[in-house]
């Protein structure tokens, strides 16, 4: 059998926000695999026994809020308590995080739209202004459900992207699905800690990684979630945010990975330092208490990783290294593997997960339904 498979790699070592003890890179970081054939019963047990055969410890599910919501194509709000897990049909969910868990996986579940119409603000559709409060409901009940299967949850998959969050910009041009997206973030932490999961790892971003005239450019889009201005200053508008890390997805062309997008906004597998850069130019924005950090930098030559075997074994692909994933001959270890659909997360040791400061704030790629009908010409390359 041939797996379909997205990598989701929690290989970006640490990111600190606010006023928290530095972090460092964890000796061994899980690799996330987004095996959508898990929800099919005739192809879960095969594929998990692949996926065993290749060393994977971690999978990532997206759980579709519109697949498991009450009445999803109705206007009204259903009259039943919307944090109860009973109100929502999981379906397939039950068995394909179930069995992942019972082989001894850790499991990243991404909590997502397209929602119910009810859960939206002008009931168009179910990704045009999702109401933070239904979002912040639908994270408890899923934390109920699942939160001793889980250790790991991320909002929305690729949210700077019209096809799972909208609208991404006003006529002005002005992105507009930041600061939408922050509210839907917020909620799903609130939603999971009242749920008793708040030991869990709390993930922001899984942003597409280049930007069109639809697409909010992730660079963009991290910036404007982080309530940073387009001169990385602080925004004061913002409140504190918890945040554990920073999800990304820098999957490229057929190019290669050596692609490098021309626009300094846009971060694929080849150009990783962008995002690096970029946190960099948070921590030190104007009015942020404490350094926000990525320590895989600073731990590359303590705990370096040989890229080599990795990209042979599990991307397939040639033996050299894009420039910007090099140090002296080893790769960071923020970077163990790549392919052309590739994605990245920052965690946090549990140490350091707490309230942070107002800095924090597909193709068939990260997290796109099987067999749906596809809209990805809104993304270039």
């Amino acid at each position: 059998m041939v797996l379909r498979l997205t990598f989701l790699c929690a290989l970006l070592a640490a990111l600190v926000l606010g006023a928290v003890a530095p972090a460092h890179a964890a000796r061994s970081q899980p690799l996330y695999f987004d095996a959508p054939e898990l929800r099919d019963p005739a192809a879960r047990e095969a594929t998990l026994d692949e996926l065993q055969s290749l060393g994977v410890r971690a999978v990532r599910i997206v759980l579709y809020w519109q697949d498991v919501a009450p009445d999803p194509a109705r206007n009204d709000v259903p009259a039943v308590d919307l944090t109860d897990p009973a109100a929502y049909a999981w379906g397939g969910y039950d068995d394909a995080i179930g069995a992942a868990h019972a082989r001894g996986m850790r499991v990243l579940v991404t909590l997502t739209t397209p929602g119910p119409r009810w859960g939206t603000r002008d009931k168009l559709d179910g990704i045009t202004r999702p109401l933070p409060e239904h979002f912040k409901r639908f994270a408890e009940a899923a934390g109920r459900r699942y939160g001793d299967r889980v250790s790991a949850w991320a909002a929305i998959n690729e949210p700077n992207h019209p096809d799972f969050l909208g609208p991404q910009y006003a006529k002005s041009g002005r992105p507009l699905s930041p600061p939408i997206y922050r509210g839907l973030y917020r909620a799903m932490v609130a939603g999971l800690e009242a749920s008793g999961n708040r030991r869990d790892t709390m993930l922001m971003g899984e942003t597409a990684p280049r930007g069109t005239g639809r697409v909010v450019h992730p660079i963009t889009f991290l910036r404007g979630s982080l309530c940073l201005t387009q001169t990385w200053r602080r925004a004061k508008r913002c409140g504190a945010l918890r945040v554990d890390g920073w999800a990304h997805h820098p999957y490229t062309t057929k190019i290669g990975p050596w692609f490098e997008p021309p626009s300094e906004n846009d971060v694929t597998i080849g150009v990783l330092s962008r995002l690096t850069l970029a946190l960099d130019r948070a921590t030190r924005a104007p009015r942020v208490p404490a350094p926000l950090e990525d320590a895989a930098v600073a731990d590359r030559v303590r705990h370096p990783v040989d890229a080599r075997p990795v990209l042979g074994r599990v991307a397939g692909q040639a033996a050299r290294v894009p420039r910007d994933l090099r140090a002296d001959g080893v790769v960071q270890p923020r970077v163990r593997a790549r392919s052309r659909s590739t994605c990245c997360a920052t965690t946090v040791p549990p140490t350091a997960r707490r309230a942070a400061s107002a800095t924090a704030g597909s193709s068939r790629g990260c997290g796109s339904r099987p067999g749906a009908r596809s809209r990805r010409s809104a993304r270039s390359g």
